[in-house]
Order: structure tokens, then sequence, then C-alpha cells
């Protein structure tokens, strides 16, 4: 039988809906054992199938049950607008979500495009983006925003969207422990990396300084590594997050923990955006992203790279083959 992979086709005036026709039919005509099912707007996808340049492919393979659509959001004419996002599309990105949750038991795997997080804070929705709204819509405790490009470290997040000035106090032993087993975990058993190594970022500048920038290292980052230590775990730490990037990327470490968004953002998107991509961890199913957002100002303009979702849709269909059954990271 074949894999059912679904994909939601994210904010309906970003960049989701073309690159999900790009991407979706390249993988498609080069994967011949999996199918799509799309949760999103027709009107929005045959919109942009008659621009796209793979859009005539990208219906032959709807003719042919390749890729099923599951028609949502009841969006008219004049609530879709590429660049200019409205209240529907707001609304409407989340109920293509919801209704993929709703269709996980017959799914391999789930690939978001982007969503507009400003467009959720419009609709009265508190929720800073897809890995916590997935945490809440499953009902999971605990989850890992983590990052992959083929041949080069894993990059997982302690914290995610939240303000750095709660950082600090957000962070703990028992929260880099967590952070520390769930990553170690995952390259076990979905990257099959045998003997995983893993590095650790400071919080302060220098790591510290051996407590002249800080002490979150020796009092809460060190104390956490000693304990994973002595479970078996392979890592390092705490480094400088200045430095130990690249010592990673040329191949000592096969995962970098960051304490915050932006210390394991910046690297992702320096070292090559639409090639890395966005693992949520801790979910009963494989989700996967590109490693970017809506970009509403080059939506509909037809020069949006697919990459990125195409990456992404490899990437879910690569892990869903090493899985069988429904596995929780719940360490």
């Amino acid at each position: 039988m074949s894999k059912i992979i679904g994909v939601t086709m994210g904010h309906p005036s970003g960049v989701g809906p073309e690159i999900l026709i790009k991407s979706s039919t390249r993988f498609i005509r080069k994967n011949k054992s999996v199918s799509l099912l799309i949760f999103g707007s027709k009107r929005v996808l045959d919109h942009y199938s008659s621009i796209v340049e793979t859009g005539k492919d990208f219906l032959q393979f709807i003719k042919e049950g390749r890729i099923g659509i599951s028609d949502l959001g009841d969006l008219k004419a004049d609530d879709f607008q590429p660049g200019l996002p409205s209240e529907e599309g707001n609304i409407a990105q989340i109920e293509f979500i919801k209704e993929a949750i709703r269709n996980i038991n017959k799914l391999s795997a789930i690939v978001t495009m982007p969503i507009s997080k400003i467009g959720l804070l419009r609709e009265g929705i508190e929720i800073p983006g897809h890995t916590d709204l997935f945490k809440k819509l499953l009902s999971v405790s605990f989850v890992q925003m983590l990052f992959e490009m083929k041949g080069k470290p894993l990059i997982a997040l302690t914290t995610t969207h939240v303000p750095l000035s709660q950082v600090p106090k957000i962070i703990n032993k028992d929260v880099i422990l967590r952070n520390l087993r769930m990553l170690n975990f995952a390259m076990k058993n979905l990257f099959k990396i045998r003997d995983p190594s893993i590095a650790v970022c400071g919080l302060n500048p220098h790591a510290g300084e051996g407590g002249l920038l800080g002490k979150e290292e020796s009092e809460v980052i060190a104390p956490a590594i000693e304990v994973a230590s002595r479970e078996g775990i392979n890592v390092s730490g705490p480094f400088a997050s200045d430095s130990i990037f690249y010592r990673a990327f040329n191949g000592k470490y096969n995962a970098v923990l960051a304490m915050y968004h932006d210390q394991a953002l910046i690297p992702v998107k320096l070292f090559g955006i639409s090639k890395f991509v966005n693992i949520t961890l801790g979910l009963p199913i494989i989700r996967t992203s590109p490693a970017h957002g809506t970009a509403f100002e080059i939506a509909g303009k037809g020069i949006a790279e697919y990459k990125g979702a195409y990456n992404a849709l490899e990437v879910a269909f690569r892990l869903s083959k090493g899985v069988t059954g429904n596995l929780i990271w719940n360490i």
C-alpha cells in the first residue's frame, strides 16, 4: 500500500500555494510509491495552477489520483489576494491544519506550508507558530523544534517562540536535560545515527566567560550536560555560540542544541534556508515544513523558490519509511 503524506496549503495569500504546486509535482514524479492529500482551498490552487509552470502536471496528477485535495475554508474570490492577507485567509490557514490532524490516522506524515503568525494573532489565536499549534491541537506535553540539512549537523532548540528576556527564566536543568534526551532519541531512531554526538550552546557571550558574563552556564547548563553524560548521551559543552556552529558544520558534531530561537536560526538561514527542513519532534506523526515564512511580498509573482518545500516533502517521506505505527518521542 502506498504511503499518503498530508500537506497543508498554508496561508492562501502567501507563497504556500505556489511552492506547494511546484514542489508536489516534482516530488510525485520522482516518488512512485506515495500520494499526497492536500488540505487547502481548491479555488486558490486552481488559480495558481493556471499561472505556475507545473500547473498542468499538478492537475494531471489530481486526475490520476496521485494528489487529492480536501477543499476547505470556503474562500471566495474576494477573500483571496496574493500578498494581501484577509480575515478569511487568516482563519482558513488554521482550518487546513485542523483538518489534517482530524485525518491523522490515514497519513504517514504531515508537511506544512507557511502560515502567518500575525494572522493568527489578528484572529485572537495567541499561538506563536506551527510548532506550538500542533502541540496544543494534539495535546502532547513536550515538543522540540529541529532543523535538518542533509550532510550537516542537526540544529535543535531548547526554547522556541518566546521573548529573549524570558529565555533565562525558562531554561533550567530539567528542561535542557529533556531536550537532550529527545534529541538523542531522535538521532538514533529517526536519523539512524549509531553513536550521535551533541554540542550544547551557552546562553551568554563566550558561554559566560567563567561566570564573568553570566552564571547560567555553570549553574544550569553544565549540570544538565553532566546528568546526560552519565545516562550515556555523547554530549559536550556549553560552548560559545559564536564558534560552535563553525566546528559542527565542519564535522565535529552530529547536532547542536541551541538555547533560543535566533541562536539556532541565524546559522540555519545563513547556511541555506531552502536546504534546511523544520521538523517537530514529540508528535504522534512526523511533521516537517520549509524553514521560511509566508513571504507575502513576492506572493503571486511566480518567483517563489520551491526547493525548501520539496525538501520538506522528501524528508517527511524518508523519515516515515523508518516508522511503524504511532511513534511518540515522549521523553
